[in-house]
């Protein structure tokens, strides 16, 4: 990563409109009130029924791990508190993990909002005959993320970072998932739009949410980095940036001891799919974080079972 990019990090303000609060229906932000957005680019459904209750079928929960250069173990399972490293067993280890020392960076399209799929039933007649299956399946991604997000909030300091802008996120969740709208505005949680913050600097949009988690390192972990203390970053998404921007903190702060878990969910996922992700990190994001190594995960589905997804996984140190 360039130095140019590094002094970006310390040149934008960190208070600026791009980064807000939801609350009550208004952007909060730092230095004053946004008024709610009033329209919205694309992507635009009818309102559906929710009275129907749909269930989805039974999914088992994987975790298998993926050999290359890295890896250091054929199998990775996490059950009952303990990590399995092949036929080594390992005790999970609270030495480095401190609740105000952890972040976790959270994606949006296609992380918790399912864009694409949408934007795919959008296309088709799916929308017009059977629309109040759509609304159960959504009904029932936001009730699963919101304890996905529950979770990470009990283990850390928790910020969604996404490429979309604050106008989207909010008009999205707004119109199909309000559920999980009123979760953010309850609960004030952060949400960064790195184009609103970096759309008219002189940085190459791949390297936006770098240049955002960088910042946020700094900010947050200010007195950290002063003491050397360890510190652990979590990135849940779909995306190749987040992915990219948190293989460089661990470049840049492996010598601090700071452990990176990097969670790539499925490109282009549907709406069960992420349904099924969100279960599982859910339930094993306690055990990933408490892992005393850096890892590099990723999500996919069961080539045997559609119903089922599994992580695979290299140890980075």
């Amino acid at each position: 990563m360039t130095a140019q990019l590094l002094n970006r990090v310390n040149a934008v303000n960190a208070d600026d409109d791009s980064e807000s609060f939801i609350n009550g229906g208004i952007c909060n932000i730092d230095d004053g009130y946004a008024k709610k957005p009033n329209h919205i680019d694309n992507l635009v459904l009818n309102s559906y029924n929710r009275n129907t209750t749909l269930k989805l079928p039974s999914n088992s929960i994987n975790l298998i791990s993926r050999k290359d250069d890295f890896a250091t173990s054929s199998i990775h399972k996490i059950t009952h508190g303990e990590i399995k490293l092949g036929s080594k067993l390992v005790k999970k280890s609270t030495e480095f993990y401190d609740k105000n020392n952890t972040l976790f960076i959270v994606d949006y399209d296609d992380t918790l909002f399912p864009t694409h799929w949408i934007a795919s039933n959008d296309a088709s007649a799916i929308l017009r005959t059977q629309h109040d299956i759509i609304s159960d399946y959504l009904y029932k991604l936001a009730s699963q993320v919101i304890e996905t997000l529950k979770k990470c909030m009990s283990l850390g300091n928790l910020i969604i970072v996404t490429n979309a802008s604050f106008e989207w996120v909010y008009k999205s969740a707004e119109k199909h998932m309000p559920t999980l709208l009123d979760f953010f505005i309850k609960n004030r949680i952060k949400i960064i739009s790195t184009r609103d913050r970096y759309i008219g600097e002189a940085i190459p949009q791949k390297n936006w949410k770098y240049v955002a988690l960088m910042q946020l390192v700094q900010q947050l972990f200010s007195e950290q980095l002063c003491r050397k203390q360890e510190c652990s970053v979590v990135s849940i998404g779909d995306g190749d940036s987040e992915r990219d921007a948190c293989l460089e903190i661990a470049k840049n702060f492996n010598s601090h001891g700071w452990k990176v878990k990097i969670v790539k969910f499925i490109y282009q996922p549907t709406c069960k799919s992420l349904i099924l992700q969100h279960q599982l990190i859910e339930k094993n994001i306690n055990q990933i974080l408490h892992t005393p190594n850096s890892l590099d995960m990723e999500v996919k589905v069961d080539l045997f079972n559609t119903n089922s997804v599994e992580i695979t996984h290299r140890i980075m140190y």
